[in-house]
């Protein structure tokens, strides 16, 4: 798995955009961003499945395996009791953000395993 310059870029320029996201505007209307892009990530994660190769398909893997199972965890919150359908955005903005980092953190443990066992073997 290599990077380039320019691979590093898009990341940093999405990693600004996501932050710009969540700290720059208010917190209802981030919701309403990151709910679209919690929308969408699983089409992004299958496809990348489907479509890549070696680490990088390792990778996608990892974000699904790690997604599920954190999306499980933060779905059951809203169904206790302690819940009771308050109007807290901060906890759900920083649910999701949460969220999203484990899901690429998953994904990024899964293709350095895959990678040092490719290499072992």
């Amino acid at each position: 798995m290599q990077f380039s310059l320019r691979a590093l870029l898009i990341v940093v320029t999405f990693a600004a955009i996501y932050c710009g996201v969540l700290f720059g505007l208010p917190a209802s209307n981030s919701v309403f961003v990151l709910a679209g892009l919690s929308g969408i990530l699983p089409g992004i994660i299958v496809g990348g499945i489907v479509y890549s190769r070696s680490q990088w398909r390792a990778f996608w893997v990892g974000c699904a395996a790690g997604g599920v199972a954190v999306g499980f965890f933060l779905g059951l919150q809203v169904f206790l009791p302690s819940y009771a359908g308050g109007n807290d955005t901060k906890y759900l903005l920083y649910g999701m953000a949460i969220w999203h980092s484990l899901i690429l953190l998953n994904g990024m443990v899964v293709a350095a395993i895959s990678w040092r066992l490719a290499r072992t073997l």
